[in-house]
């Protein structure tokens, strides 16, 4: 689902001077409904149901380990300069051998720690240009911008445990 706008027009136009401007805008909305009929989360592939495609599921960013700073418990291994990430959540053991996430922290960093933090798709895009002739002299300004996108760094807790720093 999805919408565009245009609009153009010619504000001055005569025998040596033309200017011509536009103005764009369009938005584009997706939800994953089902993936193969068990309306159940794909987390590897970072699919979810009632999201868009393209979620960035990560760790919460929590700043950076500043020098006489004590670590985070949950990330005791941690030296000045390097990224923390928030304790969200735990794995409970349910009588089934099946694990249930809850949003009780527990001093550990790992899976149950991740959420969703924001997309990688732009929710909005927007344009705007003018065009100025004068006799025989051109010149032409283009703005884009996007909105709503999540640029993700990512902080590897599992092959670097000993070191988070952003690359």
């Amino acid at each position: 689902r999805g919408l565009e706008i245009s609009l153009n027009g010619v504000i001055i136009n005569n025998s040596d001077l033309k200017l011509k401007a536009f103005a764009t805008f369009s938005t584009n909305k997706n939800k994953i409904i089902d993936l193969d009929g068990t309306k159940t989360d794909d987390v590897t592939d970072r699919l979810f149901i009632g999201e868009p495609v393209g979620v960035v599921y990560d760790y919460v960013f929590d700043g950076i380990l500043q020098e006489g700073e004590e670590p985070p418990v949950a990330m005791s291994y941690l030296r000045p300069g390097e990224a923390k990430v928030k304790d969200i959540g735990s794995f409970v053991q349910l009588e089934d051998g099946s694990q249930l996430r809850t949003s009780i922290p527990d001093s550990v960093i790992n899976e149950a720690d991740m959420k969703i933090i924001g997309q990688i798709h732009p929710k909005w895009y927007g344009s705007f240009g003018m065009t100025l002739n004068y006799k025989k002299i051109d010149f032409s300004v283009f703005l884009n911008h996007v909105h709503g996108i999540t640029r993700r760094i990512p902080i590897d807790v599992a092959s670097r445990p000993h070191s988070m720093d952003i690359p």
